[in-house]
């Protein structure tokens, strides 16, 4: 588990890795806010959604890296969401 702690004013970022096996792992980020944001939570995966992700393609920055995304999705929740990949 890392804790970033206060990444901004107001918010505050952790996230645990556990393996259960070798074709096993899970990733809990918990973000926590004192006002609505949007965030990008990014995680690189070798592999296939296994999860079917239908959202409305983001509005992403021309800089900083996000030129190089690609299949962006956007998803709006005030709850937990599960995402499940196939990794080749």
């Amino acid at each position: 588990m890392s804790d970033a702690g206060a990444i901004y004013p107001g918010v505050k970022f952790a996230r645990t890795a556990i393996q259960f096996d070798k074709d096993l792992m899970v990733f809990v980020d918990q973000v926590q806010a004192d006002k609505p944001h949007t965030f990008d939570l990014a995680l690189h995966i070798n592999g296939k959604w296994r999860t079917s992700l239908s959202g409305p393609a983001p509005t992403l920055s021309a800089k900083e890296g996000y030129q190089h995304l690609r299949d962006a999705t956007s998803i709006k929740t005030s709850e937990g969401v599960w995402l499940a990949v196939d990794v080749r």
